[in-house]
């Protein structure tokens, strides 16, 4: 009953629930969270059942005419991507998943698709890791049938935030995901601080301070001054302890913020990363699914007043509104659930 009672609310309100991030299983906004938000990763059952629950859920939810829904996850877990047999281990339990999802498919005709999130220093920490694991492990030695059910079923969500974290763009890896046949079904419109060493050469990192607190992991990430990942960092008071070295010119964290900021202060963001969205290679390759991805507004250097957030929210929606639709591409592109 309470399922009908939102989807009539939902459809009355004119909102289409079409993508859920079931990244957290879980208290969010505990006082701590930090690496439990991997858990429990693809290795447990219990990511496993969540994830379906929550895809029954959007699919008694996805209003007529509307077939397809997308849940973003974990980026398999909290681990070393070295370690061949949590890899293997997730990619069985994702398997077993998808043949659910199927059979949830031809019981109410709604496609529910889960996409894994790479994220800085995880399992997968990039879109490319994330497609090498699709078309090396995931989808690899299975059957034709099979294959066609995986490939419907799973795939990635591209998250603009910790792909400049990482320094690497998105182009590139949105081409080889559409080589090797992985659909990226979502996208998360996300920004990160960043620091650079020419903005205040007698403390060049001392102005990330402002942004320690203790609920959220923000992981740090270093480049040379050629943009090369050269320095990693678990979390930004580690940063604190351990200075970058000489040759490290910028630092970015992954600290998500508005994504209408441009700067705070001496730190800048990583907006301007956001820009690559006008480029039409990767214009063309967007998925329609589409989510501004900003939970930290309560952790803000200074807090921020509950009676602000919809107009922040409103901002950062007209910002990202404004941003796809300075050159409209053709085929399709207006056509993006946002």
């Amino acid at each position: 009953s309470a399922r009908a009672d939102l989807r009539t609310f939902l459809g009355q309100s004119g909102f289409v629930p079409y993508t859920v991030n079931a990244f957290p299983c879980g208290e969010f906004q505990a006082p701590v969270v930090k690496a439990k938000v991997y858990e429990p990763d693809w290795r447990q059952a219990e990511r496993s059942e969540y994830t379906l629950g929550v895809a029954r859920i959007l699919a008694a939810l996805l209003p007529d005419g509307v077939e397809a829904g997308t849940i973003s996850t974990v980026p398999l877990g909290f681990w070393p991507k070295e370690d061949e047999r949590a890899r293997h281990d997730a990619a069985h339990a994702l398997r077993s998943l998808a043949s659910r999802l199927h059979d949830l498919e031809m019981e109410t005709g709604k496609c529910i698709s889960v996409a894994l999130e790479p994220e800085p220093l995880c399992a997968l920490s990039t879109l490319s890791d994330g497609v090498r694991y699709c078309e090396d492990i995931l989808f690899a030695g299975t059957s034709a049938l099979q294959e066609s059910v995986l490939r419907r079923h799973l795939g990635l969500c591209l998250d603009f935030c910790h792909q400049a974290v990482m320094f690497e763009s998105v182009a590139e890896p949105l081409i080889a995901a559409e080589r090797a046949g992985v659909s990226v079904f979502k996208a998360q419109i996300s920004a990160a601080l960043e620091v650079t060493r020419t903005l205040d050469r007698a403390d060049p990192w001392g102005s990330l301070r402002a942004f320690t607190e203790p609920r959220f992991l923000h992981q740090v990430v270093g480049a040379d001054v050629d943009g090369r990942r050269a320095s990693t960092w678990l979390d930004l008071p580690e940063l604190l302890t351990r200075p970058p070295s000489s040759d490290i010119a910028t630092l970015r964290c992954h600290f998500h913020v508005p994504i209408h900021w441009e700067t705070t202060g001496r730190v800048r963001t990583t907006r301007a990363c956001l820009e690559e969205i006008r480029d039409p290679v990767v214009r063309r390759r967007l998925p329609r699914h589409l989510e501004v991805e900003t939970y930290t507004y309560s952790v803000l250097p200074g807090g921020t007043e509950v009676g602000r957030l919809p107009g922040i929210i409103a901002e950062e929606l007209r910002w990202a509104a404004g941003l796809l639709a300075r050159e409209p591409a053709a085929g399709g592109f207006n056509g993006h659930f946002f």
